[in-house]
């Protein structure tokens, strides 16, 4: 097996063949060289990964590719964009933090974030392994997309139709058929919502009152500022234990759609 490295300044990128593809293995790092996990990559060769806790990620390319633009996010640091070429010894570039003024800050060690502890980016490997289906909204996605609305969130799911009810246009989020999804927020399933009773022959009246009685829109619960993470999965059968069990007596063959909030 042959290898080649990459040190694209603050990410450095080893590529080896194996059997009929070249395994590209990115890590990603500060401009002092300190790991950075979780940030988000999405290659134009090799499609999307989250960095592990050791700011790594791997990416499965084809045998004998030319190059792939790779673009790395992560809040905090600004977006960068970089091509890796197969023929390429070695280029750099650095992911620089985004500048803030803060008061004096004193770090004894490294914390893991909510989503971390909330098994978000657990979750989201599996989903990548093809143990489950789903999706992921990641605190870099939101970064970009500056959600005011749970709706814009949501904006660019595969798995989410918004429809829009009564004069007040309240939002309604439904998946396949029509159907109401189930909806976590900080892992507490939310009842008395318009997804709970909606399906595809469910009319909704100019007040937004489901034929159920919900009345409940999910904008009204919580608003896209607050959002850090979503997970949205098309049905229970295809989501995690641990999401199945919190949306457990909820219509769960209408998909589940997790919603974490805090900072991102």
């Amino acid at each position: 097996m042959t290898a080649r490295w990459l040190c694209v300044g603050a990410i450095v990128v080893a590529a080896s063949d194996l059997n009929a593809q070249t395994v590209l293995r990115v890590r990603v790092a500060d401009s002092l060289g300190v790991s950075i996990p979780f940030a988000v990559l999405d290659a134009s060769v090799g499609g999307r990964r989250v960095a592990d806790t050791a700011g790594v990620a791997v990416f499965d390319m084809p045998r004998g590719f030319d190059a792939t633009w790779i673009s790395v996010r992560r809040v905090g640091f600004r977006p960068t964009s970089v091509l890796i070429q197969a023929s390429d010894a070695q280029q750099t570039i650095v992911l620089a933090s985004v500048a803030r003024n803060l008061s004096a800050v004193v770090v004894s060690e490294r914390r893991n974030t909510l989503l971390v502890d909330r098994g978000f980016y657990d979750r989201m490997e599996q989903v990548r392994r093809g143990a489950h289906t789903g999706e992921f909204i990641t605190p870099e996605d939101l970064d970009r997309i500056s959600p005011a609305t749970v709706s814009r969130a949501l904006s660019e799911s595969r798995y989410v139709r918004i429809a829009r009810s009564g004069s007040r246009q309240i939002a309604v989020l439904l998946g396949r058929g029509g159907c109401g999804y189930t909806i976590l927020i900080d892992g507490q399933r939310m009842r008395g919502t318009l997804e709970e009773t909606a399906t595809g022959n469910t009319s909704i009246d100019a007040r937004g009152t489901s034929r159920g009685g919900a009345s409940t829109g999910i904008e009204e619960l919580i608003s896209g500022l607050e959002i850090a993470a979503i997970e949205v999965y098309p049905s229970a059968a295809s989501a995690p234990a641990y999401i199945q069990a919190r949306a457990m007596g909820g219509r769960g063959s209408c998909g589940i759609i997790a919603i974490w909030t805090g900072s991102r």
